[in-house]
C-alpha cells in the first residue's frame, strides 16, 4: 500500500489542539487517510485532490466561518 513505511505500518502524522483530541493523516499518492486520536479504527478516505483543496480553503482562511 502506498501508505506503508519501511516496517509495513501505515504512518500517519498527528496535530493535536491541547486536549480535545488529536486528528492523525496519512498522505499517499492518490488518497489521504484521516482519522481521529480517540477512534483510530474509524477512518475516513478522500481523494489526494480533495485534500489538497481542503488544506488550500484552510490556508487561505476559506473555512474560518466568518
Amino acid at each position: 500500500m502506498e501508505f506503508n513505511n519501511e516496517d509495513g505500518a501505515i504512518k500517519f502524522m498527528t496535530a493535536c489542539d491541547g486536549g480535545a483530541g488529536c486528528v492523525e493523516v496519512a498522505r499517499g499518492e492518490s488518497l489521504v487517510l484521516i482519522r481521529g486520536s480517540r477512534m483510530p479504527e474509524v477512518v475516513v478516505a478522500v481523494s489526494r485532490s480533495e485534500w489538497d483543496e481542503f488544506e488550500q480553503g484552510v490556508k487561505s482562511g476559506g473555512l474560518d466561518g466568518r
